[in-house]
């Protein structure tokens, strides 16, 4: 293929194993001089630093929104050169999406003064936990992403060769 994309899914990859496994197949996968372009969010790089409120936000929407350990652009960068991929473009869109997670938050907030609905909400299935989760983990997206300090969402291209 000359161009593979991925848009919000790469997040769930976990393990550095699992990145090296797709490293793998994308370098077998990709002519020369073909892209892999990847449209998700990431830790920051600089994630350790970061104040703990925003450390526990990035952690807590990480395990529900089901992902084990999301990985820094710095990280893809690293794994996927052993794989003779390499960074061509980076662009940064954190300020782009973070009015989105704002409002995510506000409704987050709105939903919490109801939080004995939720509660039973939560008690009907497996399936509505998880959409709570989702609905909480969506209100401290926007902590973790504000300054960049804790995370960032970005498209970066990865070239071939």
């Amino acid at each position: 293929f000359d161009l593979i994309f991925a848009v919000e899914s790469m997040c769930h990859l976990g393990t550095n194993k699992r990145l090296h496994k797709l490293g793998a197949a994308l370098r077998k996968t990709l002519h020369p001089g073909g892209s892999f372009v990847l449209i998700d969010a990431f830790r920051a790089a600089e994630f350790a630093q970061a104040p703990a409120g925003q450390q526990a936000a990035m952690q807590a929407a990480e395990h529900a929104f089901h992902i084990t350990r999301m990985f820094s652009r710095d990280e893809w960068a690293a794994v996927l050169k052993t794989h003779d991929l390499r960074v061509r473009d980076t662009r940064v869109l954190t300020a782009q999406v973070l009015p989105f997670w704002t409002k995510a938050w506000r409704c987050t907030r709105l939903l919490l003064h109801g939080s004995a609905v939720l509660v039973m909400y939560a008690q009907w299935s497996d399936s509505a936990r998880m959409h709570v989760a989702n609905i909480l983990a969506g209100g401290v997206v926007a902590h973790a992403l504000r300054g960049g300090a804790a995370a960032e969402y970005a498209c970066v291209e990865f070239g071939a060769g």
